[in-house]
């Protein structure tokens, strides 16, 4: 039988549930906060336009020279398939007329639909890492799609990099520039590919994404820098915006 204690006294508990579904995505929020996540109406893909060539007709020329007519071709399409990733929430007649009036301690239908919102956003946030490829190729197209280890080959959007130089991303490989990955040598590598990547007037990278090895890399050279610049707060501002990149996030 149940004590009298238990008969006379309500159990204590939480007016909210505790997220532990969530889980952090840093890429997905940073393309959110830049307005990178665009809506779209309708379609039957999605069309990027792109000018990936200069004009070859520019010259200087002389007062009685032709003019060179010759057609250019500088203008093409990337296209990408879109992809549906769904969820469910369930609910029977039986929870809705439990979980109801006083004796409801949360709103159930709710707290289900913020966690099938969290399990959407865990997914996608997964997803943009990966190549596409997964549930057989139903999965969106992610880091390891757009940006390869073997820039040169393989097509996006259909447009194959093999045969179109502007389409291939830049690559620091450690054990192709015959440098070994640690704390002393992370920030010349972060240097090196952000010099190769301002190839695009205007167009310059925001943002660095590592994995926990070569974070930890960067976190140690950049903890031994607050260490010595703590010292000398005059520059301690010049040294921050330098050390970050013109305020990249990492």
């Amino acid at each position: 039988s149940i004590g009298q204690l238990l008969t006379t006294t309500l159990d204590n508990y939480a007016p909210t549930i505790i997220d532990n579904v969530t889980n952090n995505h840093p890429l997905l929020e940073k393309l959110k906060s830049k307005g990178n996540i665009i809506k779209k109406s309708g379609g039957a893909t999605f069309q990027k336009k792109i000018s990936y060539a200069t004009n070859g007709t520019v010259q200087y020329q002389g007062e009685y020279d032709t003019y060179n007519t010759t057609p250019q071709d500088v203008i093409s399409t990337a296209t990408f398939a879109q992809k549906i990733l769904t969820g469910t929430v369930t609910m029977t007649d039986l929870e809705y007329a439990q979980n109801a009036g006083k004796e409801q301690i949360v709103d159930l239908l709710a707290e289900k639909m913020k966690v099938l919102q969290a399990s959407l956003s865990n997914q996608v946030g997964t997803s943009i890492y990966a190549d596409g490829t997964g549930s057989g190729g139903k999965d969106i197209g992610g880091l390891q799609l757009l940006i390869s280890d073997a820039p040169t080959s393989g097509t996006v959007g259909q447009i194959n990099r093999a045969n179109y130089s502007f389409w291939q991303n830049k690559l620091y490989d450690f054990s192709v520039e015959s440098v070994t990955a640690s704390a002393t040598t992370i920030l010349a590598a972060f240097n090196s590919l952000y010099l190769r990547c301002q190839a695009q007037m205007g167009e310059l990278p925001d943002m660095i994404a590592a994995d926990s090895i070569y974070f930890s890399y960067f976190l140690v050279i950049f903890s031994l820098f607050l260490l010595i610049f703590s010292h000398f707060w005059a520059f301690f501002d010049i040294f921050y915006k330098f050390f970050l990149f013109k305020n990249l996030d990492y």
